[in-house]
């Protein structure tokens, strides 16, 4: 038997920037959509951190503390 520890992942967003070619601005690429707007976090942390509150029953303090202690 063997047991792997949770990791988190930073993913890194490139989004390409072009001078329109009248010279009257700049177009970005559109972000990709997020659970909640303005978030870094995607749908899996969610997913941890609400199974972890409502199923193993372990309170938001709990979890920020492991987080500081495991990541930083």
């Amino acid at each position: 038997m063997e047991y792997t520890p949770a990791s988190l992942v930073k993913k890194r967003t490139i989004r390409p920037k072009y001078a329109q070619a009248d010279g009257q601005g700049v177009l970005i690429a559109p972000l990709p959509t997020r659970p909640i707007d303005k978030s870094i976090a995607e749908v899996c942390l969610f997913a941890h951190i609400l199974a972890s509150k409502y199923i193993d029953h372990s309170p938001f303090y709990l979890k920020i503390q492991i987080f500081k202690r495991n990541f930083g």
